[in-house]
């Protein structure tokens, strides 16, 4: 059995460790042995000639794979969140978390938690932002009412999708839903039954903010001095 060439074993290692492409050094430590016997003993009679430029030829395919999995982007995820959820679970379909929060603090760019019906008493910080083609995205469950507390969102290139928040009385100056960053969307969103106190807005956005997209509102029974 011809080893596999010096200074494999670090790139394997590397490749290995990328999240798309978990279980490939077996693989191409596989691919690069050549066997220098037969399946019935005897001995392999093809010259060693030809077995070291198999050897090359898979090398090569290795580098290339290599280098296409370091430029590959990271696989998304959808994670989902339940009334009857525990935040000890993994976040599947079948064993989702309780609060949206969990879902914000485990993210990565280009993943999507789609929230359940029900009642979330919370208002969820958003810290963790996604990219360019990879944004995060906070959706409540099609055709379902999913209530909550509100929104800080502090980062870039994320979506919030389909809640309704209402009956938030002393609401201050950040309102319900806060965007501190670039390339945010807020859609499909219901603010109903809101009490503000003096002069905050219904969403805050800071004047520096760029690219940030609110549609499909409906804002009603707003009260409170200042509430615009």
């Amino acid at each position: 059995m011809e080893q596999i060439p010096g200074g494999c074993e670090t790139f394997f290692s590397s490749l290995n460790s990328h999240p798309n492409y978990q279980g490939c050094e077996v693989f191409f430590s596989s691919l690069l042995s050549v066997s220098t016997s037969r399946p019935n003993g005897r001995a392999n009679k093809k010259p060693m000639k030809q077995n070291k430029i198999f050897a090359k030829v898979s090398l090569a395919l290795f580098f290339f794979l290599f280098i296409f999995a370091l430029s590959s982007p990271t696989l998304a995820t959808t994670y989902y969140v339940s009334t009857s959820g525990n935040d000890s679970n993994p976040g599947t379909m079948s064993s989702p978390w309780r609060t949206i929060q969990k879902a914000a603090n485990t993210m990565t760019a280009g993943d999507t938690v789609i929230v359940s019906a029900g009642t979330y008493a919370e208002r969820v910080s958003v810290n963790t932002g996604g990219a360019s083609g990879n944004v995060i995205t906070y959706a409540a469950q099609s055709g379902n009412t999913v209530k909550i507390n509100g929104f800080d969102l502090n980062t870039n290139y994320v979506v919030v999708d389909g809640f309704t928040i209402e009956n938030q009385s002393g609401v201050g100056w950040k309102g319900v839903i806060y965007v501190n960053a670039d390339y945010v969307v807020v859609r499909n969103c219901v603010m109903d039954n809101i009490s503000f106190s003096s002069g905050s807005p219904v969403i805050c956005a800071n004047t520096s903010d760029n690219y940030c997209t609110l549609d499909n509102l409906a804002i009603k029974n707003v009260t409170g001095d200042g509430a615009q």
